[in-house]
Parts: C-alpha cells; sequence; structure tokens
C-alpha cells in the first residue's frame, strides 16, 4: 500500500523531487492537460512544448491565468 509521496517515488522508481514535479502537473487546468495529451509528437523547433514551462504554469492556481500564461509561453 502506498502512505505516501516518498513511497509513490520508490514505486514509480524515481526521485521524491521528480515525483513533486510530477504531482504539480495535477494542477494544471483540465482543457489544459487534454491539449498537451493530444499534441503532435514535436522534438525541437517552433512549437515544441517544454516541461519546464509546463511545470511553471502548473504552479499557478488559477486556471484563467494558467490560460493566459499558456498563451503567453506558447507565443515566445
Amino acid at each position: 500500500m502506498i502512505k505516501n509521496q516518498s513511497d509513490l517515488a520508490h514505486y514509480a522508481k524515481v526521485t521524491s523531487a521528480r515525483m513533486m514535479q510530477i504531482m504539480w502537473l495535477t494542477n494544471l487546468a483540465p482543457e489544459i492537460q487534454e491539449a498537451i495529451l493530444f499534441l503532435p509528437r514535436i522534438e525541437s523547433g517552433p512549437g515544441m512544448v517544454k516541461e519546464i514551462d509546463v511545470r511553471r504554469i502548473a504552479r499557478v492556481m488559477d486556471w484563467v491565468l494558467q490560460r493566459s500564461l499558456l498563451t503567453i509561453s506558447s507565443a515566445r
């Protein structure tokens, strides 16, 4: 039985820090999560979504603000 985040990290074979990064992604607005899931695979160049940018947006608890931040960061 998984009792806490540390147990979950151990089970998933990742560090506790990485598990925290993954857990933050659950704070993304549902439509942002869905949009990310259906993005075409782009390995470099324009249109590439970087995980670090998504993690920064996920730390914002306001979904309306998340959407505007995503628009700003994808315009770069």
